[in-house]
């Protein structure tokens, strides 16, 4: 229970009491502890807690060894799940699906897509039939490579082997193309899929027009902003914020600054009428129960000047709180991710912005045991912080002027 709750350290104090009170257990329960750090991606946990198996002479099962491989996969750490299938295989432990998809989907996360396609050809070998997801992570590493031509050939390969890509085996090559620069053939994947019977959603179209927004297209995204409506899909926040950053790309002016002029400012007035116009979703908020209650933002998709408009716009919500004498959550969690892509490519990130403009606010940041990609504020440094901010009067919703762009 403790496992399912993602509460393994507790589950792991349990295993100890058993031992305290002379019951063994067996490898089925400590893979049920194992499956908890599964969950929270507790790899190296998930490895002493094998290790610990052994020595109190507990045979691991193929079970115990899938969870480690899944660690290691949400970790990004796909050299160690790559370690872990080797040591299962020559302990003779059949690797299963769903073992396999783990470590492509860590290999995945780094662009490994030759080391991928291997993986993929010792499946079939030892008869274990690739799926879409198999083949999904695959074209995934394709274009984490910038290997459009590549992901295209893997879509064709999928094909011929009787598996019928999902729309996220076509976002995934749409994306691929993206990553390359090649609009045009990203552009031609929706007809592309839809000849092949399979229905765009508001991801592919958002993932087109991000990489119109990259490319500085305002006119491309805009057109792909009102294909998305004429399909009848909701562009959620993601899609409102990306056409609201086209925008403001296309309002910078011609020095290109690292932050918003004085003369950008119409503009960006602007900007804020569009996005009162489209009354843009925020993002995704949660509060817990009873006296625990925390407020989180998920900003993943966001762009980088449009993920501080959400982040801002949630302080505000929060000052609304204190200012009608509410109490505050907990803390506020403002989940970034860790922005591992652009950091490869020398880029500011929206977890390094994010981080800057709390650090403008002097609120000290706390970082998650499990999550590097989720920043965590305490409710007393958030308190009179907030206070501050509802004592001024501001004319202005959103302080353009302090957001790097």
């Amino acid at each position: 229970a403790y496992s399912t709750a993602r509460k393994p350290d507790a589950a792991a104090m349990v295993l100890e009491e058993m031992e305290r009170r002379g019951v063994q257990p067996n490898v089925f329960t400590f893979n049920s502890v194992m499956s908890g750090y599964a969950r929270t991606g507790k790899a190296h946990k998930a490895r002493a807690l094998l290790e610990t198996m052994k020595k109190k002479n507990v045979v691991p099962n193929a079970l115990t060894y899938s969870h480690i491989v899944n660690c290691y996969a949400e970790a990004q750490l796909p050299h160690q799940a790559l370690a872990v299938l080797e040591e299962m295989q020559q302990l003779g432990l059949k690797a299963n699906l769903v073992v396999y998809n783990s470590v492509l989907k860590a290999l995945a996360t780094v662009g490994a897509h030759r080391m991928s396609a291997l993986i993929l050809g010792k499946m079939k070998r030892f008869n274990v039939r690739p799926d879409v997801m198999s083949y999904s992570s695959l074209l995934q590493a394709c274009a984490r490579a910038q290997r459009p031509h590549a992901a295209s050939n893997v879509l064709k390969v999928m094909q011929e082997d009787g598996i019928i890509p999902n729309v996220v085996t076509w976002t995934t090559l749409l994306n691929a193309y993206g990553e390359a620069g090649m609009l045009q053939e990203a552009h031609s994947v929706i007809p592309r899929m839809i000849a092949c019977g399979v229905e765009p959603n508001a991801m592919t179209f958002t993932s087109l027009m991000r990489w119109y927004n990259e490319g500085h297209d305002l006119q491309s995204v805009q057109r792909t902003f009102d294909e998305m409506a004429a399909f009848g899909l909701d562009p959620g926040g993601v899609g409102y914020m990306i056409l609201i950053d086209a925008y403001v790309d296309a309002a910078q002016v011609s020095e290109g600054p690292s932050r918003l002029s004085a003369s950008a400012l119409s503009p960006m007035l602007h900007a804020e009428m569009l996005f009162d116009k489209y009354r843009c979703k925020l993002p995704d908020v949660w509060v817990g129960q009873g006296g625990k209650k925390s407020m989180a933002i998920d900003l993943h998709g966001y762009t980088i000047w449009t993920a501080q408009i959400a982040f801002a716009t949630a302080l505000q919500s929060m000052e609304e709180l204190v200012k009608g004498g509410s109490a505050l959550p907990k803390d506020l969690q403002v989940i970034t991710g860790k922005g591992l892509r652009k950091s490869a490519r020398g880029r500011r990130t929206i977890r390094d912005v994010i981080v800057s403009q709390l650090h403008r606010l002097n609120l000290p940041v706390l970082l998650t045991g499990s999550n590097e990609g989720c920043l965590v504020v305490r409710k007393t440094y958030l308190s009179s912080v907030l206070k501050n901010m509802a004592s001024k009067k501001s004319s202005r919703r959103i302080d353009y002027m302090s957001f790097e762009v």
